[in-house]
């Protein structure tokens, strides 16, 4: 069996870990620890529950908390990780680019619900993984669960 531990800011997404077990069945666990990259005690200790749980590989999953940083920041804050957790690591920014490329596509097409600045800071990202991008539309969200704030923390030191 595979498991793939998941570490993810907020309380979002987690309703969509356990359908997306049961689609791919009962050989892959998806097994989530909330965390705060702004927080890294918590982030170590979500670390620790992963591998308690038998993790082969720990991904961020939370695309703009890496994105933000740009590619280069993203780098960083997988290298920490995987350092934190003693196994590989990923990110949700780094499998959507990582997608892009395998699936052979030059260019792609950006909608998303983030502010303005941070779907800039999107485009800029899947820029630097050279994949070109056709004019974006943010929706300009100014409130609600957006990742706006989380260009005011510093990725985890490892």
């Amino acid at each position: 069996m595979t498991t793939v531990g998941l570490l993810c800011p907020g309380h979002a997404a987690e309703d969509d870990f356990p359908r997306i077990e049961m689609l791919l069945g009962t050989d892959v666990r998806l097994p989530l620890v909330h965390a705060d990259m702004g927080e890294p005690d918590r982030l170590a200790e979500g670390v620790a529950e992963l591998r308690l749980a038998g993790a082969e590989c720990v991904v961020w999953a939370s695309a703009s908390g890496s994105f933000m940083y740009g590619w280069d920041g993203a780098h960083e804050h997988t290298r920490a990780l995987a350092v934190a957790a003693g196994l590989p690591a990923s990110s949700t920014s780094f499998a959507f680019a990582h997608a892009v490329r395998a699936l052979g596509v030059g260019r792609v097409a950006v909608a998303a619900r983030y502010p303005r600045d941070v779907t800039d800071r999107f485009v800029a990202f899947l820029e630097a993984a050279g994949i070109g991008v056709v004019p974006e539309r943010g929706s300009g969200a100014a409130g609600g669960i957006t990742a706006s704030a989380a260009g005011s923390t510093a990725p985890a030191a490892g």
